[in-house]
């Protein structure tokens, strides 16, 4: 128990800890043996892997039940009433649930694969000396990841969502293809998503009296001042307002980060400029902190009395990015556009489910992401190889067939088409979750985008399996280590997708 009488599970902390520490190992290890590239990129390796295999220990145990919280008061002050008044909940300030542990794992992979082909690119320019701040900066990514998936206050949940995302701003700035205004897009990005984050936590305390993301802090928001908040006398219609005001400025502070539309317009310059690297690192591991950031908003939101705007307001999000993600996928002839603007549709896919705020719905969330980063990281490593023209894609399963199964099983993944059953299996349990909640306009405006995004999809197959034109490509042994990886992820969730969706298996 530490000199703030908190009770502290150092295994919980550690997918946070762990990068964080070897982030400081890197920068001892690169003034102690300067331009070494092994020791730094072996120390990276070894703290994203142990934090790779702590997240996935407490997903197993979270699945089955076992708390995995950390941070907690005493026993006596360890709960705090809920919606209804029947019950009690915990009020540690980490609590990482199955859905967020899930995520720390899918972080913790991105940033090996972002760190893979770092290496690949620095020894193709022979720039290894270089190595040290840009893997600082993917561990700096993944720690913002993991600490944003269990957070439970604001101060730790903005501290992870920009710790999460500056890093990456910095990252491609340093890696651009042509210069470090490649990153503006991205960078404007940040502080406006920042700006609208700190207004929302300031109306959150305003309108709570706490800094406290839980349930119970909503549920409480709506009842009378001063007999049960103890803080403020402000009519609970007005308290209502300004929580539900809070609520969708935070939202939306999110939705910059998911490139959501009409928040979106800096992912397709920003992906079109980016280094293989840096794309992995987009979406492997700064996507997963944004969701990780939402789940916790839409877990704090699910007891609110405002309840019904924040999902109005996540089901606009959800429609307007699967529609116009879909078409603008459809009309793009560069590879990597095209699967910029196809995240902004799986993007609304993600964030579907949540418009209830059920447990099935987090879950579906989850596991969706999951399966769209493993798919959409793969077509990205492949597209980076191949060439950035469709036609530089001609005959590609016969000229490679490496490259060309795995960039056809993930357009197939992100399709939702056999024999890519890990595709299929997320969109029909997204559209279960939103099924159980009656939300039919937003399943019909999903199967509308879905068959837009599929006839996307399905002409670049038709080019990867057409005539061969060129030579064949030979990728080096990182891009085709991260190739692997990443194909047998595919593989694994299209055999077995209740590892990340929690159906019955």
């Amino acid at each position: 128990m530490s000199g703030l009488h908190l009770e502290i599970q150092w295994l919980v902390l550690a997918p946070a800890a762990v990068p964080a520490l070897a982030a400081a190992a890197v920068l001892l290890l690169d003034a102690a043996l300067p331009r070494r590239e092994r020791p730094v990129l072996a120390a990276g390796m070894l703290g994203l892997g142990i934090a790779l295999s702590v997240a996935a220990w407490q997903a197993w145990q979270a699945r089955h039940g076992y708390p995995t919280v950390s941070l907690c008061p005493p026993l006596e002050s360890t709960t705090e009433l809920v919606s209804g008044g029947g019950g009690v909940a915990p009020s540690c300030l980490v609590q990482v649930s199955a859905g967020g542990s899930l995520l720390q794992v899918t972080a913790a992979l991105g940033g090996l694969g972002a760190l893979a082909l770092l290496a690949r690119s620095a020894r193709a320019k022979g720039d290894s000396p270089d190595l040290a701040i840009p893997i600082v900066l993917v561990l700096a990514t993944v720690c913002g990841a993991a600490v944003v998936a269990g957070a439970r206050d604001l101060g730790s949940w903005l501290i992870g969502l920009e710790l999460a995302t500056v890093p990456v701003v910095a990252f491609i700035a340093l890696r651009a293809r042509r210069s470090g205004a490649d990153a503006m897009p991205l960078l404007t990005t940040a502080v406006l998503s920042f700006a609208l984050a700190a207004v929302g936590a300031a109306l959150w305390v305003t309108g709570t009296g706490t800094i406290r993301l839980s349930p119970a802090v909503a549920w409480m928001s709506g009842l009378p001042g001063e007999e049960t908040v103890g803080i403020s006398t402000t009519p609970p219609s007005a308290t209502s307002a300004v929580v539900a005001l809070a609520l969708v400025l935070l939202i939306a502070s999110v939705a910059f980060k998911l490139a959501l539309a009409p928040f979106h317009l800096w992912a397709p310059p920003t992906y079109a400029r980016a280094t293989p690297a840096g794309t992995v690192l987009l979406v492997g591991v700064s996507s997963v902190a944004a969701l990780g950031a939402l789940l916790v908003l839409i877990s704090a939101a699910s007891a609110a009395p405002t309840r019904p705007s924040t999902g109005l307001v996540l089901g606009l999000l959800a429609a307007v990015s699967m529609i116009g993600g879909a078409i603008m996928a459809l009309r793009q002839d560069d590879p990597v556009r095209l699967l910029a603007w196809s995240g902004v549709t799986q993007s609304g896919w993600v964030v579907a489910p949540l418009v209830s705020g059920r447990a099935d719905g987090a879950s579906a969330a989850a596991g969706y992401l999951v399966i769209y980063v493993s798919a959409a990281t793969l077509a990205f490593v492949v597209s980076a190889v191949v060439g950035r023209r469709l036609g530089d894609h001609a005959g590609l399963l016969r000229r490679s067939p490496l490259l060309g199964a795995g960039l056809a099983l993930a357009l197939l993944t992100l399709a939702g088409l056999p024999p890519a059953i890990g595709g299929l299996v997320a969109k029909v349990a997204v559209l279960r979750a939103l099924a159980a909640d009656g939300q039919w306009a937003l399943i019909a405006v999903a199967v509308v985008a879905a068959v837009i995004a599929i006839a996307a999809y399905l002409r670049w197959l038709a080019v990867l399996v057409g005539p061969p034109k060129g030579p064949s490509e030979t990728p080096g042994r990182a891009t085709t280590i991260v190739v692997m990886i990443a194909l047998a992820v595919v593989v694994l969730l299209a055999l077995a997708p209740a590892l990340v969706l929690g159906l019955p298996t």
